[in-house]
């Protein structure tokens, strides 16, 4: 029965058993602390009913009592620190998208719920802890490999290089798998904090020309979110194809007139913009949306 007393079906029985199969394996896990991260989704999908839920034989009543139960987890340190992290992620990204659903009317896909998760996660933790390096490449594909490493101990880790003073930088990059591209991209502030990104796929099979489109997803990112600063903007590329039709009109091939046409008139409303070539490990980021952009059928655009 669930908590008004009334008759559940066996097969939401048999769900939910299932699920507290889950949770409860994964707290038995001594790797617990990587393998919130493989589990997010289901998890997620178990706060979504956290009300009368029952985990490790406990009901858990609201959100409360579930990130009591949450904290009491045997994990010492920064593990410890990310799984709070992650847990709390989760959840206010489900009122979020609860309370826009009560007032706004407006609906978000489980995809959705679990890469704002994943993307706000990967923020906290670097918010906090700067001194932390996270593989990017890992986070998005698989999360329990994600290694945790220091600037200090980690010799071989990519760096992001901070424009010079007074530019904004935004990474872009796109990759062609079979019949499909990703791509994807980032934009950072002087502190390499990031502020806006996105990622999406579209049937392709030539890289260079859609992350030729990505640079006017950039421009529309940037000019939409109306700061009011006088910061310039560096575009980074992941193709040094791209990065020639950017630079010298006379390479263009001619299908790609009418995107470049477009793309300069953002470029004065930005005003001052600059392309260059990123190195591949200063694009890391970028390259992960795209590896998790592959997933969508939608484009995803966020800023902040």
């Amino acid at each position: 029965m669930d908590t008004n007393g009334t008759r559940l079906p066996k097969h939401t029985i048999q769900k939910r058993e299932k699920n507290i199969t889950r949770v409860k394996r994964s707290m038995e896990d001594k790797r617990f602390g990587f393998v919130m991260f493989a589990n997010l989704e289901d998890a997620q999908r178990a706060i979504l009913r956290l009300d009368g839920f029952v985990i490790l034989g406990k009901k858990v009543d609201g959100f409360e009592d579930f990130f009591s139960l949450c904290n009491k987890v045997k994990m010492v340190g920064i593990r410890k620190s990310f799984w709070l992290i992650l847990i709390s992620v989760a959840c206010w990204t489900v009122w979020l998208a609860r309370n826009g659903l009560v007032f706004e009317s407006r609906r978000v896909s489980m995809e959705n719920l679990i890469f704002q998760s994943k993307m706000r996660a990967l923020l906290w933790i670097r918010s906090i802890y700067n001194e932390v390096i996270l593989q990017d490449n890992f986070w998005w594909i698989c999360l329990n490999k994600c290694r945790i490493d220091t600037i200090i101990s980690n010799s071989v880790a990519s760096f992001w290089r901070p424009p010079p003073h007074g530019w904004l930088k935004f990474n872009v990059c796109g990759v062609a798998k079979e019949d499909r591209v990703g791509y994807g991209g980032v934009l950072r502030d002087k502190e390499g904090v990031a502020r806006a990104l996105f990622s999406s796929s579209v049937v392709a099979n030539d890289a260079d020309m859609v992350e030729t489109g990505a640079i006017k997803v950039v421009l529309e990112v940037f000019l939409a979110m109306n700061w009011k600063i006088n910061d310039s903007l560096f575009i980074e590329l992941g193709s040094l194809v791209v990065f020639s039709w950017c630079v010298n009109k006379v390479m263009r091939q001619w299908s790609l007139q009418v995107i470049f046409a477009s793309i300069h008139k953002d470029m004065l409303k930005a005003r001052n913009v600059v392309f260059s070539v990123a190195d591949e490990k200063d694009n890391e980021l970028a390259s992960s949306l795209v590896i998790t952009g592959f997933n969508r059928e939608n484009m995803f655009k966020a800023w902040w």
